[in-house]
């Protein structure tokens, strides 16, 4: 971990956690979490709170004051969406409710819950929640001129879950490349910016590519800090797919057949030797690395940005590196 991050914060795992457990969820989004807990309820409830914690951090400095609240609410309730897209398409391995979720966004009155293998029950709280973030996000500002902008994005987010998905099918497929290519997205974090945008009546148009470099830097970040904190965790559930393992794969440190069996058992004496391997390994240090290259390229933005504070944008993904840490095994 670099330690210039790390110091900034306050020492311990006690109070990044506790502040998490602490934060209160919005009151309109409640029962929508409830709801999830009884008919999903695969996520600990830590995550919305953590995300709720972390949003207001790294809100775009051009959102105006009056519209943050709705930002920040359709951030969660997006997030909301697409975490139970990909844990039907991985954790349930659902293909046929899988296609039907990704058309919500876009085609809302063609995704059929009574397709024949269909859970219609997650169809149609997918179609609930989809319905909340529309409402949320009608009266933005500024959505007729990035409401395009965000639904490319989104749909980024949905292809980095099929090929996740994909991947877990066709292990021999699977490379690091392709992991920035496309897993990449997963993090949403240009659909948070997206999200910004349409409540920032500030914001100079003429920036949006230097916006989108920034954020490009900021995304990969992001993911960093996920497969950093959660690889071992999903190995156990036999998913191997993360940067960590698969750059462990590509240098000759664990093998395909290896990861193969940790996919169809995973259990200790196949999991086991694969963490012992990566943990031995200095991949850790050469993600921190990587952390690090994507933040001081991100700094050099700030000359071609005036509408957004880019320093306080980068500043908050230094604490969410603290925060994913802190909150390691509980993500």
């Amino acid at each position: 971990m670099t330690s210039e991050h790390l110091q900034s914060e306050p020492a311990g795992r006690d109070e990044p956690v506790a502040a998490v457990r602490q934060q209160d969820l919005p009151e309109s989004i409640v029962p929508l979490l409830e709801e999830y807990d009884d008919a999903i309820g695969n996520r600990d409830p830590y995550l919305w709170r953590w995300l709720t914690h972390l949003f207001p951090q790294f809100t775009l400095s051009c959102v105006a004051d009056d519209h943050a609240e709705r930002a920040q609410d359709a951030k969660l309730l997006s997030s909301l969406f697409v975490t139970v897209v990909d844990d039907i398409a991985e954790k349930r391995g659902d293909r046929a409710t899988f296609e039907e979720a990704i058309k919500i966004p876009f085609d809302y009155c063609r995704a059929d819950p009574d397709r024949r293998g269909v859970d219609a029950e997650a169809i149609r709280f997918l179609r609930t929640v989809w319905t909340e973030f529309s409402t949320t996000i009608e009266d933005s500002p500024r959505l007729g001129e990035f409401g395009d902008v965000l639904q490319f994005d989104l749909r980024q987010v949905l292809q980095a879950i099929e090929y996740a998905r994909l991947a877990g099918s066709h292990l021999e497929l699977v490379s690091e490349r392709d992991l920035w290519r496309h897993d990449v997205h997963n993090m949403m974090v240009f659909v948070y910016a997206d999200l910004d945008l349409v409540n920032a009546p500030s914001f100079d148009a003429s920036e949006l590519g230097a916006l989108r470099r920034l954020v490009r830097h900021t995304e990969r970040m992001a993911r960093i800090c996920n497969w950093l904190v959660t690889w071992e965790r999903e190995l156990t559930e036999g998913d191997p797919i993360s940067g960590v393992v698969i750059r462990a794969l590509e240098a000759g440190i664990v093998s395909v057949d290896q990861l193969r069996a940790v996919q169809s058992s995973p259990a200790p004496e196949t999991v086991d030797p694969v963490i012992e391997a990566v943990r031995d390994s200095d991949i850790d240090a050469q993600f921190l690395a990587r952390w690090q290259d994507e933040y001081d390229e991100a700094v050099t933005l700030d000359a071609d940005l005036d509408s957004v504070d880019v320093d306080a944008y980068l500043a908050a993904f230094e604490r969410i590196l603290v925060y994913h840490v802190e909150s390691d095994g509980l993500l």
